[in-house]
């Protein structure tokens, strides 16, 4: 008489499998990161080249000066609007610092595929 697996056993091996196919498998580049060096690569490595220039933006001081003088912007217009112009301005004022932090990333990681390549 076979005696059948421990449930907790056989739960970790699928999860073990779930997260081995997760890094074999590469996350698409989100479009606005795209470009022709980073396609370029390998599906692999672009995720590796990626992760890095997120790194390399959070680290870097002008990405950082940029943030917090558009936050310092935002905040006096946020002062000085009146009540009813608080809705669109919160609701307008984080797509900039987006831009900024998305067009640092993909600055970086432009830069880091072409020195790959």
């Amino acid at each position: 008489m076979t005696v059948p697996p421990d449930p907790r056993i056989v739960a970790a091996d699928l999860l073990d499998e779930v997260a081995k196919a997760r890094q074999a498998a590469p996350r698409p580049v989100p479009l606005l990161l795209r470009s022709p060096e980073l396609m370029a690569l390998d599906p692999a490595l672009r995720v590796r080249v990626l992760a890095h220039a997120r790194r390399a933006t959070a680290a870097d001081p002008k990405t950082l000066l940029a943030l917090v003088l558009w936050g310092a912007c935002m905040l006096a217009l946020l002062f000085t609007a009146a009540p009813s112009q608080l809705g669109p301005l919160l609701l307008v004022g984080w797509v900039p610092a987006l831009l900024i932090h998305t067009n640092n990333v993909r600055r970086a990681a432009r830069r880091l595929a072409r020195d790959l390549a």
